[in-house]
């Protein structure tokens, strides 16, 4: 249900401060739950019985990889392995009670390796003075295949955390997911998380052109519009924005991995798009030591010095740290424009015992400059024009006013504690905050008169300021059981989730002179506007879910339930009038679910089907000023995935059907205002393949159709024009990518050539479907080089260079839903970068 009230009174201070004490007192005695079953974890390591207790087992003889997969599964741990070191060997099973290390040496017995553990579960490692069979004979191992949740260095993942929350395979979850890990991300040389996201199925990762200060990708035709698409979380956590532009951006070299979870996931997380949703995974302490540092320069006078040093702090392992860090600065596509940023990223792991770990993360990043968010008109870029095509470092505001500064800090924790063999306790916590200091001019169109341009070449601009702080608080309390009954294997997942956000920004609009887009003049007298619009928004939700995943023989079920309750008071006012304060309370209620099966065959064909649905609150107000209503959807989905064991590689298909309702689309006059439509559908294919067809080769390829459809529209809202029937811009129909990559071997040891080719399809320039953005396909390229195989004595150093748009195609990347607002693509894109790691 929902309930507005609209009064006139100021904002109440003690709600805020009542609801952040509930928050603290969540965290706390959450915190002594997981502390209370196994408080002597703490001060030291519990007695073999009760750290280790029996269960019993049943699982048959077989190929030693498959056989600890599923020992693996069932006893509830993560296992990280090397696919090359298990080939060809057999174990005899398992069958009566063990503890989880008990049944590893069990398994393992005679095979010369070892289950060690590890901050993420266990890694198999070769067992001290042994060697395998499968070992003798001298070999070379290419890749990892990544079976836990361990350091991510093949280009295919084999598990997921953000599609159940819980270590998963990929091939189990009835739903579309892409990781894209952090070897892919080095390979292909990117540098924004939208770069990362070329390659992907189902998403249009650049739809802003050649502005990147910010990621808003567009996933199954939703999101992509404004500062809230994209729906990123960070270690599996909501990542707050205001609906204008204080969106935060996260550094690609700060991650480990990337998970795209296409489709409904509020089942989970509370609040999504049904499009889908990103989980950015920090880079964690490892127990292995990491040392790196990085010299990057390149096209547009980049220039990025960076580092990444991890491993323990004592012998033993129990603290290890990761500390990340890097400054850059660049021009720009954009005359007039540069990119800065400065970041660190500290991490720490306590591990007190087996069972109990706490991770703490934190991070600072400030860029004082963030380049070029404008626009410019579709006469000379999208259409002809007269005087000729618009530059391509055209730029529409003015370097005496235009600047944007943005600083996030952000502090938190991920803690767990396994009490026994069946419960794990986990609370994941971040407190984020970020301030945006927003002036620019921006492009109102070409001065025409009766609708038609004067000269083609004079642009109407305005003014815009915006001052933006958020203040972000997620709390998250899981607690998994793994148990039995009867035939039926259970991973059961309840939590309690918490957020609270305090939003505050302060926006004004004004006049600024035109412009010649031909012979342009720069720095005029440009005066910065007045606030005009403060709006004070606090909101406050909490989330109850459960999960349960069921086996039984070769079938998993998924089945998921969550409520929601949301509550949120804006209060909108104008410091030029002194009038009062409009107050509008808000409050949200709402059951969201995932059901799912999936039937898992012998040779690593697994069909699935689901149904699930979606629940958004969104931040704002509407272009009335009246607060948005919240989005809800839903996708029924059936696909197949294809991973057999011991095979690096995933191969998957997916057909979706979604619908969703009362969608925020930006206005198409005013930056930063917004308008909701009344029904959108989404109906589509996607097809993905990630694997190794030869050692050393890699591939990736992806496929994606969709049919996107505004399905009811109310012409209140929209001028007195329904666009019912039409396609929502910034939607193509059709998008491919390739990238392979190969590392040779002999003579040509240490050098790894790659080349990737994307294609994107038409899209429409408008919301009334009257000009299309053509479809461009483009062409990158990578050579790398380890510079120890020349000399020894730089082992551990590399070079690289890759090139995005290799043939440096013109094209335009898409239009903002009207003539007067579209974005050229980057050109062709130079990054050379030199590497050491000791």
């Amino acid at each position: 249900m929902s309930t507005n009230h609209p009064s006139f009174h100021p904002p109440r201070p003690s709600s805020v401060r009542r609801s952040t004490a509930a928050s603290v007192a969540l965290a706390l005695a959450w915190a002594g739950l997981c502390a209370g079953p196994g408080a002597q974890a703490w001060a030291q390591t519990a007695p073999a019985g009760q750290a280790d207790a029996a269960r019993n087992y049943a699982i048959p003889a077989g190929p030693l990889g498959a056989t600890l997969s599923r020992y693996a599964s069932e006893s509830g741990v993560t296992l990280t392995m090397d696919a090359a070191l298990v080939r060809g060997l057999n174990t005899e099973g398992l069958a009566g009670a063990y503890g989880v290390e008990a049944g590893f040496q069990r398994l393992l017995r005679g095979s010369g390796l070892q289950a060690e553990r590890t901050s993420y579960g266990y890694r198999l490692v070769r067992a001290a003075g042994a060697e395998s069979s499968a070992a003798a004979a001298p070999q070379t191992l290419q890749t990892i295949d990544v079976v836990g949740r361990g350091p991510a260095e093949s280009y295919a993942a084999r598990e997921t955390l953000s599609g159940s929350k819980t270590a998963t395979g990929l091939a189990e979850i009835p739903q579309s997911v892409s990781v894209v890990t952090r070897r892919e991300m080095d390979a292909q040389g990117v540098q924004t998380v939208s770069e990362a996201l070329r390659y992907t199925p189902g998403v249009f990762a650049e739809t802003r052109g050649t502005s990147a200060r910010y990621d808003i990708p567009q996933m199954r035709g939703f999101g992509g519009d404004g500062m809230g698409g994209g729906y990123r979380y960070l270690d599996g956590l909501r990542v707050f924005n205001t609906a204008y532009y204080a969106t935060p951006q996260f550094d690609q070299y700060a991650l480990d991995s990337i998970e795209v979870l296409r489709g409904p996931a509020s089942a989970l997380y509370g609040q999504s798009s049904p499009g889908g949703l990103l989980n950015l995974t920090s880079k964690r302490p490892t127990a292995d030591t990491l040392r790196e540092v990085q010299l990057q320069a390149g096209s547009h006078d980049r220039y990025q010095a960076a580092f990444d040093l991890g491993g323990r702090v004592d012998e033993e392992g129990q603290f290890l740290y990761r500390l990340t860090g890097l400054a850059r600065q660049a021009n720009t596509p954009t005359a007039h424009t540069k990119e800065e940023r400065m970041l660190v990223a500290p991490a720490l792991t306590w591990r007190p015992s087996a069972r109990t770990e706490l991770t703490l993360l934190a991070s600072y990043q400030h860029d004082p400059r963030n380049g070029w968010h404008g626009w410019v008109p579709a006469q000379g870029t999208l259409l002809p024009n007269p005087v000729g095509t618009v530059p391509r470092d055209f730029f529409d505001g003015d370097p005496s006013i235009d600047r944007f500064d943005r600083t996030q800090k952000s502090v938190g924790y991920l803690f767990s504690h396994k009490p026994d063999d069946t419960w794990t306790l986990r609370q994941n916590l971040r407190y984020m905050t970020v301030d945006v200091e927003d002036r620019n001019v921006y492009s109102l169109g070409l001065a025409s008169s009766a609708g038609v341009p004067t000269d083609y070449r004079t642009l109407r601009r305005g003014a815009y300021r915006s001052d933006e702080r958020i203040r972000a608080l997620t709390i998250d309390n899981q607690a998994q059981a793994t148990f039995r009954t009867g035939e039926l294997a259970h991973t059961l997942l309840m939590g309690v989730d918490y957020q609270k956000l305090d939003n505050r920004v302060g926006i004004g609009y004004g006049s600024a002179p035109d412009i010649d887009m031909f012979d342009p003049v720069y720095g005029m007298a440009i005066a910065t506007p007045a606030v005009t619009q403060l709006i004070d928004q606090q909101r406050d939700q909490w989330g109850f879910y459960a999960q349960d995943q069921v086996r039984w023989n070769r079938w998993i079920g998924t089945l998921n339930l969550r409520h929601d309750r949301s509550s949120s008071s804006t209060a909108t006012s104008n410091p030029q009038t002194g009038a009062p304060a409009a107050v509008a309370d808000q409050s949200e209620r709402a059951w969201t679910g995932r059901a799912g099966l999936v039937y898992a065959f012998d040779n690593g064909l697994s069909p699935y089907v689901s149904y699930a649905t979606s629940f958004e609150p969104l931040l704002g107000v509407d272009m009335n000023d009246s607060t948005f209503k919240p989005t809800k959807g839903r996708q029924y989905e059936v696909g197949v995935k294809y991973q057999p064991e011991g095979w690096n590689g995933l191969l998957s298909a997916a057909l979706f059907d979604i619908s969703q309702t009362n969608v925020r689309s930006a206005a198409t006059d005013m930056p930063g205002k917004y308008r909701q439509l009344g029904e959108v559908t989404s109906r589509g294919v996607e097809l993905e393949a990630k694997f190794v067809p030869l050692p050393r080769l890699n591939v990736v390829a992806s496929y994606s159709y969709q049919r996107v459809e505004i399905a009811k529209d109310d012409p209140a809202t929209s001028g007195g024009i329904s666009n019912q029937g039409k396609t929502p811009y910034l939607t193509p129909a059709h998008q491919a990518s390739l990238w392979t990559d190969y590392t040779f071997g002999g003579t040509l040891a240490g050098l790894t050539l790659g080349a990737g080719i994307r294609y994107v399809g038409s899209t429409w320039a408008d919301s009334a479907n009257t000009a299309k953005v053509p479809a461009y396909t483009l062409v990158d390229a990578l050579a790398r080089y380890e510079l120890g195989r020349l000399d020894n004595s730089m082992r551990g150093a590399a070079v690289a260079l890759n090139v995005k748009n290799l043939f440096d195609e013109s094209y335009v990347a898409g239009c903002a839903g009207r003539l007067t607002a579209c974005y050229w693509g980057y050109g062709r894109t130079v990054m050379a970068t030199l590497s050491y790691q000791w």
